[in-house]
């Protein structure tokens, strides 16, 4: 099978390329030459997402995994207008695979089309969706309305994969997990805003190529999928196990003072072991030890 891949050069793309390579020819679609790399088994695209650009990109192709997107930008969440440029791309993607002849499409959507505040814990597939987390939530919403309008009027099997919190080495800078192994393995203390009785659901990044290619080979009449590891976790105990992992064992110091955020997300995968018979392979501690054997062996990290 001849798979299409956008945001090819992203961080959960280039795991996917890494994951799916010599069993799938692969091409990798993105916007940045200068994140092209020279890999015999991937073949690169330049594009610029417009439908002339994508349908001369995906031409021979069998299947698309569509993970290009705006992620949300710090002090720009109330501006829908940039998020709404997902809900464009995605418009156009579903369009060139249709007038290319590709129905097979998985597309990376989020945890953040829940509210845990509106929503029952656990988040099923089925709940119904009235107010998403945020702006991003809302585009990624819309593009899982737009793939089941394109299955239902176009015969397309278009399957959204709703992903939590992804984990992994190459994520961006700034976030709790990134700024939490930084400290770690600094040996300086994680600073956990107020108790750290926040709880958050993650999936880990390798699990997520598993999951895509469940999705790709996937004829379940089912078109919404959560992926998530089996439980979610505290920040305070997300601190203790980095800690424990990277040795830095009691440094942590609890900023009562900060306000912090006690909402808990959990979304339930019955469904999904049940439809895509896809099953996480990591929890959150074998997570984070292949983490640090990444950085041992690949970034020169020594403890």
């Amino acid at each position: 099978m001849k798979i299409a891949i956008t945001g090819a050069t992203g961080f959960i793309g280039s795991y996917l390329i890494e994951g799916l390579k010599g069993k799938y020819e692969l091409v990798g679609i993105t916007r940045d030459a200068s994140k092209c790399i020279s890999k015999s088994e991937v073949n690169y695209k330049l594009s610029d997402y417009s439908k002339e650009s994508l349908m001369d990109a995906l031409l021979g192709c069998e299947a698309v995994v569509h993970l290009a997107a705006i992620r949300p930008l710090k002090g720009q969440e109330s501006d829908y207008l940039i998020y709404n440029k997902n809900v464009e791309l995605t418009s156009n993607i579903f369009e060139s695979c249709r007038n290319v002849g590709i129905s097979n499409i998985v597309f990376a959507s989020s945890r953040s089309v829940y509210n845990p505040r509106c929503n029952n814990i656990p988040f099923k597939t089925s709940d119904k969706i009235e107010y998403t987390l945020n702006l991003y939530g809302l585009s990624k919403y819309f593009c899982e309305k737009l793939a089941l309008y394109y299955n239902h009027y176009y015969g397309m099997d278009i399957k959204s994969l709703r992903l939590a919190q992804v984990l992994g080495v190459g994520e961006k800078e700034g976030v709790m997990v990134t700024e939490f192994i930084k400290r770690a393995m600094s040996k300086e203390p994680l600073i956990v805003y107020g108790e750290g009785k926040g709880k958050r659901h993650y999936v880990y990044v390798k699990d997520i190529v598993s999951a895509v290619e469940k999705a790709l080979l996937n004829q379940s009449e089912e078109k919404i999928f959560n992926i998530a590891m089996e439980n979610n976790i505290s920040h305070r105990a997300f601190a203790e196990l980095v800690n424990l992992v990277f040795d830095n064992i009691n440094n942590i110091v609890f900023a009562k003072e900060l306000k912090e955020d006690t909402d808990e997300y959990l979304m339930d995968i019955t469904h999904t072991k049940k439809y895509l018979n896809w099953f996480p392979s990591y929890d959150m501690y074998h997570a984070l030890l292949d983490m640090r054997k990444i950085l041992e062996n690949e970034m020169g990290y020594d403890l």
